[in-house]
């Protein structure tokens, strides 16, 4: 199989190889060059129109953490500072567009990066900040396992706008579908 190493949307490196390779490369469905731009895991041709990303749907969100707070009126977790934290959702991966990268990449599960961005006042428009964080995710669920927790105090958003401008930059074939995640984080 060939892959690619793909930075703002073009290739700058290609490989072929018998085995999976690591996380940084990613399958090539059809032929490229070096140069040839790269959008939702298809190489586009001057003029080509690009391919529709397929969806995966992040449903059913569980915040675990000592002493979190939920507000499901509004969606809003209050959690302490610098304490661990997990998250699990579930999957619906309405296209298989998941499970067919996994299986381009021989692995059960893909690591990905959650931004949550820390914005002034509510407003997810209005971002001072972001933090990451690790989230392992499959056809069927994700999780996301933090031991140290969010460092600052203040108020946090996950959006899916967010998470697919990170997948198409990093040149993924799918999108995902999110309610927004809001946190309301306060010193230990």
């Amino acid at each position: 199989m060939i892959y690619a190493i793909v930075e703002n949307e073009a290739i700058v490196n290609i490989a072929e190889s018998e085995e999976a390779l690591d996380v940084n490369w990613f399958p090539m469905l059809e032929n490229g060059n070096i140069g040839n731009d790269f959008v939702n895991g298809h190489v586009v041709s001057q003029g080509e129109a690009i391919i529709t990303s397929k969806t995966a749907q992040l449903l059913n969100f569980i915040i675990k953490s000592d002493n979190v707070v939920v507000d499901s009126a509004n969606n809003i977790h209050s959690i302490k500072a610098k304490l661990p934290f997990a998250i699990t959702a579930d999957v619906n991966d309405k296209n298989d567009a998941l499970a067919q990268l996994l299986t381009a990449r021989n692995t059960p599960k893909a690591k990905l990066t959650v931004m949550a961005e820390r914005v002034r006042g509510g407003n997810a428009l209005d971002v001072i900040d972001d933090v990451r964080f690790d989230m392992l995710i499959d056809a069927t669920s994700l999780a996301i396992d933090s031991t140290s927790g969010f460092e600052i105090s203040g108020n946090y958003v996950v959006t899916q706008e967010r998470m697919n401008k990170a997948l198409k930059a990093i040149g993924l074939p799918f999108e995902i579908e999110m309610p927004m995640l809001e946190f309301d984080v306060v010193n230990a």
